[in-house]
């Protein structure tokens, strides 16, 4: 994260954070909206005020508070921890289809934002139940100038599959329907583009959290792409 910020503070001229960004609670590591290090000596043109996350609803128009996400992926027999962090993939023909509503209940430090989601999911290829998770995500966001915004968000919650998993129970004989949720999700979008859905990618990850809702390896991954549209 602190590379991340580095690496903002270093955006070439006219592409500067959002105040609201900025000035929030990463002030302490991005440079002021105003700083002319971001702005890299620009003219006052450029160096005009920049609107805020929460004003990229233009005309008045109130924010939009729901998303409604299409996502889709494979399974991936390998562990969450090297999905995310190694890259490490071993795919396998199971299928995973899931559509989704996110609800954004309220900002917190700034850019940060707190959100519950609900998801269905069917199973294809070597397994076929169906699948509902419930989870709290927390998201921060980042936004250039009305033109580009990227997100990282994390959740968890609970999973229940309509049967014990076919490739779970390979893995572990003692699966469970029931299991912890746990998702890590990247998107971008074009919020200067009114309407036009955002692309995002996700791992889905269900968990017996060490041995709490089963014993240790049982769960499964998925790696997955979609879209997301705000309404």
């Amino acid at each position: 994260m602190l590379l991340l910020a580095w690496l903002l503070a270093w955006l070439p001229p006219g592409m500067a954070l959002s105040n609201e960004i900025a000035e929030g609670p990463w002030e302490w590591i991005l440079p002021s909206p105003h700083a002319g290090s971001v702005l890299h000596g620009a003219d006052a043109s450029v160096a005009a005020p920049r609107q805020g996350v929460a004003s990229l609803e233009e005309g008045g128009q109130a924010p939009r508070d729901f998303d409604l996400l299409f996502y889709g992926g494979k399974f991936n027999d390998n562990t969450f921890r090297k999905i995310l962090f190694k890259q490490e993939t071993e795919y396998r023909d199971s299928y995973v289809w899931v559509v989704g509503l996110n609800y954004k209940l309220g900002k917190f430090m700034g850019p940060v934002t707190v959100e519950t989601e609900g998801l269905l999911a069917k199973h294809t290829g070597l397994q076929d139940q169906w699948e509902a998770d419930l989870l709290i995500l927390i998201r921060q966001q980042w936004v250039w100038e009305n033109s580009f915004s990227f997100s990282m968000a994390i959740g968890d919650g609970f999973s229940i599959a309509s049967k014990t998993p076919r490739l779970e129970r390979e893995e572990n004989s003692n699966a469970k329907v029931l299991l912890q949720f746990l998702m890590v999700e990247f998107d971008f979008g074009l919020p200067s583009i009114r309407g036009w859905p955002r692309f995002m990618m996700r791992i889905h990850h269900r968990s017996g959290v060490f041995g709490t809702f089963c014993p240790r390896t049982c769960g499964s991954n998925f790696v997955t792409y979609g879209f997301k549209y705000a309404f």
